[in-house]
């Protein structure tokens, strides 16, 4: 995503082909998000890691990878203590509300 990200947004979100970007609504909120972060100062309250560059690296599901084995554990039991349901959806328009091209 990184490699292409920039070329995107110069292009007018179309690629190298002239078709529109798919999945646009997804990558320009994780875009807003990374940029959030990067823009933030956050310290992790239980490890005290700070917020340090993002990187994007595509995974195989469920193929024994011990990273992302114990990052989908996290996310199951970090789901848990939230009493509404998560909407995705929601989040995703408030994003690009705030999204600068």
């Amino acid at each position: 995503m990184y490699k292409w990200l920039k070329k995107w947004k110069s292009n007018d979100w179309t690629n190298a082909l002239g078709n529109d970007v798919a999945n646009q609504d997804l990558i320009k909120t994780l875009d807003f998000l990374m940029q959030e972060r990067e823009n933030s100062s956050w310290v992790c309250t239980l490890c005290g890691a700070t917020n340090g560059g993002v990187t994007l690296e595509h995974v195989p599901a469920h193929s024994n990878n011990k990273g992302n084995e114990e990052a989908d554990l996290m996310a199951k039991h970090a789901a848990q203590f939230y009493d509404e349901p998560y909407d995705q959806d929601a989040i995703i328009r408030e994003c690009l509300d705030q999204y600068d091209d």
